[in-house]
């Protein structure tokens, strides 16, 4: 449960400077609780109980405090709220297996129509956040009404659960949103036709000794977003080359005068929705389990996994992937 409390943040943020366990001290404003259930929001929602859960890098951050005042997302989020949109659960009513699609977007909201970018299947581009009978909210794990999944049990709308075929183990499934995202970046600028993604060229030295290519990779996909991996990625990629950001950092000054002069193109990718394989449009989760029926198998990034009640040890594991390894941490509820 994260709880939104100035003085908290202020002494994690303080705190942090001299021991990273000011984070998730219990001073600190994330913590694990026992909480009354909260009601579902209507009556086309079921209750889940949680498998496991994928420890996402922006729950990390949240928890870090990773962030700035200025950032726009901070007019999308609601608190108090728990945590955790990465699932692999059980419907209480059915018994079926399920994975998660997080977004909060018009129908979870009772908003009928949908806006145009939910009609098409683009639900981070919703135009309905701050609407409807659920509060201001991008998706499940930053609402105040509707309880992330890092715990004992969560509810989701139908709309936003996907069954897993048989095939397909809860690890497998448990990394379809990261895998969704991933395929939203790939698909906004595939590697074009006989090109190769990581072609590495002779280096320019300039004055500050960090060298650049003209002939570098035709595309790069930055998944982590910062001022040092954007202006590392404008170094590398080809003349005329492309950048996907799928990351987001805190905002710092960077060098980007090889934006200029390469014409580098630049899109950011924004989570995932009704993506298009091989001419077949449907949800970028389906395409993953379909690709996973197939024999795709990511679990290998897979690294670490803790009960829930270690939640704060595994926020420590993945804030020092350097020296952990970690990759992708799991938490698991306590069994009933």
């Amino acid at each position: 449960m994260f709880r939104h409390d100035l003085a908290r943040e202020a002494a994690s943020a303080i705190g942090g400077r001299v021991s990273r366990r000011a984070f998730v001290s219990r001073l600190a404003p994330v913590r694990v609780e026992d909480i009354d259930e909260l009601p579902l929001p209507d009556g086309d929602w079921v209750r889940v109980t949680t498998t496991v859960s994928g420890l996402c890098g922006s729950d990390v951050k949240q928890i870090l405090l990773n962030g700035t005042r200025d950032n726009p997302l901070t007019a999308l989020v609601s608190f108090p709220h728990v945590l955790g949109h990465e699932v692999v659960g059980r419907r209480t009513d059915t018994g079926q297996r399920v994975v998660l699609n997080p977004w909060l977007s018009c129908v979870p909201r009772g908003i009928d129509p949908p806006c145009p970018a939910c009609r098409a299947g683009r639900y981070p581009w919703c135009r309905n956040f701050r609407s409807g009978h659920l509060p201001v909210s991008i998706h499940l794990g930053n609402c105040a009404a509707a309880a992330g999944a890092h715990a004992e049990r969560f509810g989701a709308h139908l709309s936003q659960l996907f069954a897993i075929p048989g095939n397909v183990s809860d690890e497998a499934a448990v990394l379809a949103d990261p895998a969704s995202v991933s395929l939203r970046s790939i698909l906004l600028a595939p590697p074009p036709d006989g090109r190769a993604v990581q072609v590495y060229g002779s280096p320019l030295e300039p004055w500050s000794k960090r060298d650049w290519l003209q002939d570098g990779p035709a595309v790069v996909y930055d998944t982590i977003g910062s001022a040092e991996t954007v202006e590392t990625s404008l170094r590398l990629v080809a003349t005329g080359g492309t950048l996907v950001i799928s990351g987001v950092e805190p905002p710092r000054r960077f060098e980007w005068t090889l934006l200029y002069f390469k014409e580098v193109r630049v899109i950011g990718s924004n989570g995932f929705g009704v993506e298009e394989v091989g001419g077949v449009a449907k949800h970028a989760m389906q395409h993953y389990l379909d690709f996973v029926a197939a024999g795709l198998d990511l679990t290998p990034v897979i690294t670490h996994r803790f009960p829930l009640e270690r939640w704060d040890e595994a926020v420590l594991t993945l804030k020092d992937a350097r020296r952990t390894g970690a990759v992708k941490v799991l938490l698991e509820p306590p069994r009933p």
